[in-house]
């Protein structure tokens, strides 16, 4: 099973997604959730204030002034919430009717100007990267117990210039989510994170969460 790449404007998309077995945040939940999942990640953000041009450092009266925690950290806190977000679990089991396990996170992140790169979570086409220009995505699984590295990735993804070391051997799989079931894709709004002490530099972010439905003798989840 492939899923078709989105197109958040297309009711046709939409319809394709969900006869596929694949549906998105935004077909299902309210808008007042949404906002309020956007008002929760603007209030994680708030801990931190831009330092240096290069980092978000988190205020004196909740931490050490010494203590400098970089944009990457901030991202950390923030979709460490996501993944874990009962609310977003609970929708992901109705829509696949089952019980379902997060398998994996993607991000996306793109400088000022730059428009927002579709992004097509499970689907079995190759993942090329595309140049800091028009964007970054990072493909991260989740593990079993929830966990997941995202500053490693980060650090690995400059360093590795095809961009697709995440997903490495993952892609023969059906429905590109590790097992026969179907996947629902979680696709959170897109967000600034101000890098710059006049916050004239930031980055766009967008959260993709891919559920999978377990099911007995599936391929273990990478």
């Amino acid at each position: 099973m492939t899923a078709p790449v989105p197109d958040p404007g297309g009711e046709a998309a939409r319809r394709a997604y969900r006869r596929e077995g694949y549906a998105q945040l935004g077909d299902v939940l309210a808008e007042d959730r949404v906002a309020c999942l956007e008002a929760e990640a603007l209030r994680l953000y708030g801990r931190w204030a831009p330092t240096r041009g290069h980092g978000l450092r988190r205020p004196v009266d909740t931490a050490t002034a010494s203590e400098t925690f970089d944009d990457v950290g901030a991202l950390s806190v923030y979709f460490d919430e996501l993944v874990r977000d009962v609310e977003l679990g609970r929708w992901a089991a109705r829509v696949i009717d089952g019980p379902v396990e997060p398998v994996r996170i993607a991000l996306t992140y793109a400088p000022p100007h730059s428009p927002p790169t579709p992004l097509a979570p499970v689907s079995s086409r190759p993942l090329a990267g595309s140049s800091p220009d028009d964007g970054v995505h990072l493909w991260i699984p989740i593990q079993r117990d929830g966990s997941w590295h995202l500053r490693a990735a980060l650090r690995s993804h400059t360093r590795d210039s095809s961009r697709t070391h995440w997903w490495r051997g993952g892609r023969s799989r059906v429905g590109g989510c590790g097992g026969s079931g179907p996947c629902v894709v979680a696709v959170h709004p897109l967000l600034r994170i101000g890098t710059g002490e006049n916050q004239s530099r930031y980055l766009r972010v967008s959260a993709v969460l891919t559920y999978r439905r377990h099911e007995p003798g599936d391929i273990p989840c990478p």
